[in-house]
């Protein structure tokens, strides 16, 4: 029979893996159940971008940016067989909260790659992802009605990308 060896920092990877997988379906969960995002801070002043892609009103009213607004009400679009007139308030509350989740997943993912990329081992990135879950500003950032979580989706993506582009100057790598 073979034996399966198993290293200490292979054990407290997956540990720390597992650990951040958790942590960020745990805060995902408790944010869905205990946070109501039309409570929420300036919810009267942004849901106006939600009534335009839902087709409610012909103009903003306002001059922001539209991008994240456009995914939140594209989440709502395809759950739209979720609603009824029963649900309506809490079908918005969970359609925010998934697109914030799943822009935040895509920025927790881009931190990885590059905090790899700066070098740091997989535990240390773990472990710092992991308490980033917890953190209150994160936590809020993630629950609530406004954009802050799409700069926090691209950020890392725009500083791996111009890394990309210093460390071999092709227009390729600057667009990509």
């Amino acid at each position: 029979m073979k034996k399966i060896k198993v290293s200490k920092n292979s054990l407290l990877d997956n540990l720390s893996l597992f650990f951040l997988i958790f942590s960020t379906f745990f805060t995902y969960v408790i944010g869905e159940l205990y946070f109501y995002t039309p409570n929420g801070v300036d919810y009267e002043k942004y849901v106006k971008y939600l009534d335009y892609f839902q087709y409610n009103s012909e103009t903003t009213h306002t001059g922001q940016g539209l991008i994240y607004y456009f995914i939140v009400s594209l989440v709502s679009f395809i759950r739209k067989d979720e609603v009824s007139t029963l649900n309506v308030i809490n079908y918005m509350n969970s359609n925010i909260h998934l697109a914030n989740f799943i822009l935040y997943l895509i920025g927790i993912f881009g931190f990885y790659i590059l905090l790899r990329k700066y070098g740091y081992k997989k535990l240390t990135v773990f472990l710092a992802l992991t308490i980033v879950n917890f953190s209150i500003p994160v936590f809020i950032m993630r629950s609530i009605l406004k954009p802050e979580i799409l700069a926090f989706c691209l950020m890392p993506w725009i500083i791996v990308g111009l890394e990309a582009y210093f460390e071999n100057t092709k227009i390729k790598n600057f667009l990509v």
